[in-house]
């Protein structure tokens, strides 16, 4: 199940914050950076490095 709160606060922080995708992810309670890049990409439709670039 993937907990749309937590990825919000992620993608708040990817476009704020200059910590690495695997901190984010880390920040926000995944213990698997795939795990939360997963997740992110399902959600949002692209990966966190392309959202944190603006795509």
């Amino acid at each position: 199940m993937i907990n749309l709160t937590r990825l919000k606060k992620a993608a708040k922080l990817l476009q704020t914050s200059n910590a690495s995708i695997g901190e984010i992810g880390t920040l926000v309670g995944y213990a698997s950076s795939a795990h939360f890049s997963r997740n992110f990409k399902r959600q949002f439709g692209i990966t966190p490095s392309e959202y944190a670039q603006g795509k």
